[in-house]
């Protein structure tokens, strides 16, 4: 039986998972309100032409979950809108994440270099 008083709501910690849950649903109003300031369209200018020979290859997305990471730590609108914490922890699990990627073996790797061992 814990006889002490109970800790003030103001005063604990969120988890993070918590935390995590209310970042996702605040991050894209932020972003939304940001937008016009850094003069972003919020929508795309509607494509003309084929969509092909004509498409804007400026602006891409990154080619792999490390580079990705990347782009997110240069953010610093969304490590605003999100937070420090949640953000820096989103990171390291995702750059865990990739770690363990780039050391599997896939089949096609055991099928294509196999032969040569």
């Amino acid at each position: 039986f814990d006889s002490s008083p109970p800790t003030p709501a103001s005063s604990r910690s969120t988890p993070l998972a918590a935390t995590a849950s209310t970042a996702a649903f605040r991050a894209p109003f932020a972003a939304r309100r940001r937008a016009p300031a850094a003069g972003m369209r919020l929508q795309p200018a509607a494509e003309t032409g084929d969509s092909l020979e004509t498409a804007n290859t400026e602006r891409c997305c990154p080619e792999n979950l490390s580079l990705a990471l990347d782009a997110l730590e240069a953010d610093e609108a969304l490590y605003e809108a999100v937070g420090t914490e949640i953000t820096d922890h989103f990171v390291a699990m995702k750059r865990a994440e990739w770690a363990r990627y780039a050391r599997a073996v896939t089949d096609w790797e055991l099928r294509e270099y196999l032969a040569f061992h």
